[in-house]
């Protein structure tokens, strides 16, 4: 009995060593330089087109969890093809990126995962199959795209699934002999989610057991908002107001990751003559062509609008944003100088780096080279404290 006391005590401060110098300062050591791929477009953007070199970290979007078993898989067998694939191919080009596997968690998928998240067994389920797969197909990480927990309770048991999820992942790497698995979580903007009954995220739970959260700083305004043009990435107020939330209720700049968005929000304008942030519309502009949904447009499609020359481009300095019209379509978005300007507001902020949503929607790399140019060998545990001028 002795002894196995004795191999016990020695099993658990392994795990606490590991935990030392895998949460506490993981993401502290680099800045961050990640993107998202959507696996579902894989027959019109494969991996393969992915300039990895841009990039320390990439995201495989998205595998799910099976709503009855509670088991993390790949949705289908194309996705599945590509999961085995992805990290070998962009490795090759990039041998220091890492990979992350991220499960889907919105929509439907968010009612599940609260069932899982509530109890002991599911819990244990889901993740030690994520664990599996990501070791199976050579992944970092993984990361959970839960976005929105709808109420104090499913906020309670998310802090409780994350603690588990990080002591496994750290008895895992001890009885492998492997460096421990990324965990990582993709959240809300602010630390506080308003709808229904005001609920908070657990942060101590996520300051402990995360690697980083992705906070995803779009999507404020879309179609869903039809009356008015407005700027779904605008920094002030609403990216600055989310973040200091964050930071406010105790989480670590470190720990911080800003969502960028490689895709604009459109509206149609009810007057051509009003066509400033907040004009009247109609209604979400056009779908376009290859993305396909009214109201939206991905960075190459904004670019392909500007060469049309009818059509007006101004840079927004209160909001840090670019939009653009014609007499009819208004398109607010991100270009090349606003990225430039967000990653050094995270930078003041020391915040761990950025993330794309999504690599795909690009053009000729133009935001990727934007944000990693500006970001530069940063590194969040070394920066410094006086804020930077803004690039202009």
């Amino acid at each position: 009995m002795e002894q196995a006391n004795s191999d016990l005590v020695l099993q658990l401060t392994v795990v606490i060593l590991i935990a030392f110098f895998s949460v506490s300062d993981g993401a502290a050591e680099v800045g961050v330089k990640g993107a998202y791929y959507p696996s579902y477009i894989a027959a019109t953007y494969p991996s393969t087109s992915i300039d990895a070199t841009l990039f320390t970290h990439l995201f495989f979007a998205f595998v799910v969890m099976d709503p009855i078993t509670f088991e993390v898989k790949p949705p289908d067998s194309d996705t599945e093809q590509e999961l085995a694939s992805f990290t070998g191919i962009v490795t090759a080009s990039n041998p220091a990126v890492r990979t992350l596997v991220s499960i889907r968690g919105g929509g439907v998928e968010a009612t599940s995962l609260s069932q899982m998240a509530a109890n002991p067994t599911s819990r244990k389920t889901f993740i030690t199959t994520s664990i599996a797969l990501a070791r199976l197909h050579r992944f970092a990480g993984l990361d959970l795209d839960w976005e929105s927990p709808k109420d104090a309770t499913e906020m309670h048991n998310f802090g409780i699934l994350i603690s588990e999820w990080h002591a496994a992942t750290l008895l895992e790497a001890n009885h492998s002999n492997l460096p421990p698995l990324l965990l990582t979580a993709a959240v809300y903007y602010g630390a506080t989610i308003p709808f229904n009954s005001s609920h908070s995220y657990p942060v101590s739970s996520i300051a402990s057991n995360l690697d980083w959260i992705n906070i995803m700083a779009y999507d404020y305004y879309g179609f869903w908002t039809p009356s008015a043009t407005a700027e779904h990435t605008a920094l002030y107020f609403n990216t600055d107001y989310g973040i200091s939330t964050w930071l406010k209720a105790g989480l670590p700049p470190h720990k911080a990751v800003l969502g960028l968005a490689m895709y604009g929000r459109s509206w149609t304008l009810a007057n051509a003559s009003e066509t400033w942030i907040g004009a009247p519309a109609v209604g979400p502009g056009p779908p376009q062509p290859i993305s396909g949904e009214p109201g939206f447009f991905f960075f190459s499609e904004i670019m392909q609008f500007l060469t049309n020359s009818n059509v007006s481009t101004v840079y927004d300095n209160r909001t840090v944003c670019a939009y653009s019209f014609d007499s009819k379509t208004w398109v607010g978005y991100d270009n090349a100088l606003s990225i430039a300007n967000k990653v050094q507001y995270l930078m003041t902020r020391k915040m761990a780096g950025y993330f794309f949503w999504a690599v795909s929607f690009d053009s000729n790399w133009t935001l990727s080279n934007s944000a990693f140019s500006t970001m530069g060998s940063y590194s969040s545990s070394v920066a410094s404290s006086e804020p930077e001028a803004p690039v202009s």
